[in-house]
């Protein structure tokens, strides 16, 4: 008998079921993903055989050449291999420890020394949260690292990029130069400025893509699906039957 199971969530689906019972994640999407991203959502499989799998398909493609994507997927492999937690995956956590990236390397010392333990229990006996002090979360920050050329327009608190795993073309992301979690860190000023922003991008968008909709949204915490803990607000352009039932949003991307 073969088990479904969604990819956003991974929670047990039917195999008739079109949307996540659980999530609402539009299960027949997930074959329209590129296959990269299909691997590295794989990393998070509930049966440690397929992460491996995962992790190993990955290692043979290999990274591309470019600092965001590079980290990002070597990222996901790292902390997979830190919770399947065996001497082989140990192994290769330490291997990572030499790394070119200087990020990837504290990442991969953090994780052999424990660090995974506190990434799923990120609140101690006694209640204090976040054992890091500020220096070292920003160091292990990538929006906290210059963007360079990857920057399309900023402003006095936020810069934009294009996404690294675009939903659609235009697909933006408004990130804050300042490290907060999430969109409840935000200060009043930049809870302010982010409406300029946003215009700003419209404005961009508008001319460069002409969508006919947008959807705006931001991840708060990894249970809501954000993968990196610095906040970044999506700005998804949406065209005429790029899904062929757009009600609900998001839910149908």
């Amino acid at each position: 008998m073969i088990t479904h199971f969604c990819p956003n969530c991974w929670t047990e689906t039917l195999e008739e079921e079109e949307n996540c019972p659980a999530c609402g994640c539009a299960l027949l999407c997930f074959e329209q993903l590129p296959y990269e991203k299909k691997l590295i959502m794989a990393l998070k499989h509930p049966v440690i055989q397929n992460r491996m799998i995962a992790i190993e398909l990955l290692g043979q493609i290999g990274p591309e050449e470019d600092g965001y994507y590079e980290y990002y997927q070597l990222r996901e492999v790292l902390l997979a291999l830190a919770r399947i937690d065996t001497p082989s995956t140990r192994a290769l956590i330490s291997e990572a420890s030499s790394h070119r990236s200087m990020l990837i390397r504290k990442l991969a010392a953090d994780l052999a020394g424990g660090w995974s333990h506190h990434l799923q229990n990120p609140v101690s006996a006694n209640g204090a949260k976040d054992y890091m002090d500020e220096k070292e979360i920003v160091s292990r920050c990538i929006f906290c690292q210059d963007p360079g050329d990857k920057v399309v327009f900023s402003n006095r608190r936020f810069y934009a990029i294009y996404d690294a795993y675009p939903v659609n073309p235009g697909h933006l992301l408004i990130i804050s130069r300042r490290h907060v979690p999430d969109l409840f860190g935000l200060d009043q000023e930049e809870f302010a400025a982010i409406h300029e922003t946003l215009a700003e991008a419209k404005s961009l968008l508008d001319r460069e893509c002409s969508p006919d909709g947008y959807n705006v949204g931001a991840n708060c915490g990894e249970i809501a699906g954000q993968t990196i803990p610095h906040f970044h607000l999506h700005i998804i352009p949406r065209y005429k039957g790029d899904v062929d039932k757009p009600r609900g949003g998001i839910r149908n991307l």
